[in-house]
């Protein structure tokens, strides 16, 4: 005989019915036994994951403000060395100026110090060349006229030679 309808797939009834029972019991054993307990750990795995979830958005927060913090550390900090550096130059120039100034001071004096000693020695060369000039005119004249001239006649007659 041939099997017709659903037998004709090599279905049995009497199976199918076990198979069923036997799927509604496991269903009901589970859905008693095991699903509370998997419900439970799922929410508190969900609790975990939201407590996660908002500790990292206040950390994402918090790591935002100490990066806006550091962002404006760095921003002083650079205000700062810019101000220090061009301070720093400025003084230099002014340390320029003044080492400058102070050189053409001490160059200005030394260039007078300079022009008095040599008005000195000048004034000192001229005096000598007088008094050998003198000497020499005296000698001349000794020789000229022959005789000794007194000391009083020396000066008279340099006096007059000068003049």
């Amino acid at each position: 005989m041939e099997a017709v309808g659903i037998a004709a797939l090599g279905i049995s009834w009497s199976a199918f019915i076990f198979q069923l029972l036997n799927f509604v019991v496991l269903l009901t054993v589970l859905r008693i036994f095991a699903y509370p307990a998997i419900i439970r750990v799922l929410e508190e795995r969900k609790r975990t994951i939201d407590e996660q979830m908002k500790n990292a958005a206040e950390i994402k927060q918090r790591l935002a403000r100490a990066h806006k913090e550091a962002q404006e550390i760095l921003d002083v900090s650079r205000t700062k060395a810019h101000d220090i550096i061009h301070d720093a130059g400025k003084r230099a120039a002014d340390i320029v100026q003044e080492a400058f100034e102070q050189a053409e001071a001490e160059s200005q004096m030394m260039f007078v110090a300079a022009q008095v000693k040599l008005d000195k020695n000048v004034h000192e060369a001229r005096t000598a060349l007088k008094h050998e000039t003198a000497t020499l005119v005296v000698a001349a004249a000794e020789k000229m006229l022959g005789d000794r001239m007194t000391s009083k006649d020396d000066l008279r007659f340099i006096e007059r030679s000068l003049l």
